[in-house]
């Protein structure tokens, strides 16, 4: 009996010494996206519920103050100019008009007869575009750093086990 009382107060006095650590590192990988998790162990699967992240771990947004040019951009256009036309051979025109003795209506009609070629030269132009910008003032950015499947992360085991805070991931 001695002895099971020997084990006993050892076993109480470990689990006080256990529950007086304020904090405890342990590590876990993340085996869910939506809703987050991260199995502990092996054995020990941390809900979303459970888990406090860090901005080293989540997407989250920041305030940043830039004063920057946009690299310039270039595009050519191909685009036609500058038409030039030469005919060679004989027009004729005939105007033909019509007046109503009745009213102040004339009606007039032309036909234009051409006999000869023409011969058309187009100008192909290329035409460079450039486009820059600059920006400057407080700017809203969105930094990309949730957690994907399989990472490992580093974690703090607070308040005897029951919330845990994502601190980072580890790189091996």
């Amino acid at each position: 009996m001695a002895e099971n009382m020997n084990e006993l107060i050892k076993h109480i006095a470990l689990a006080a010494f256990e529950e007086s650590k304020p904090v405890a590192v342990v590590y876990g990988e993340v085996t869910g996206i939506d809703p987050l998790e991260v199995t502990v162990d092996q054995k020990l699967k941390l809900t979303e519920d459970f888990l406090l992240l860090t901005n080293a771990v989540r997407d989250h947004s920041v305030y940043m103050t830039v004063d920057h040019t946009t690299d310039e951009v270039f595009m050519n256009a191909d685009h036609s100019h500058n038409a030039s036309s030469k005919f060679e051979g004989d027009v004729s025109t005939t105007i033909k008009n019509k007046v109503d003795p009745n009213s102040t209506k004339v009606e007039s009609t032309a036909e234009t007869k051409m006999d000869g070629s023409v011969e058309t030269t187009v100008q192909q132009v290329q035409i460079p575009l450039s486009h820059s910008h600059g920006y400057t003032g407080k700017k809203k950015f969105l930094v990309h750093n949730g957690l994907k499947n399989g990472e490992k992360v580093i974690l703090l085991r607070f308040q005897n086990g029951q919330r845990f805070l994502v601190l980072d991931r580890v790189v091996i």
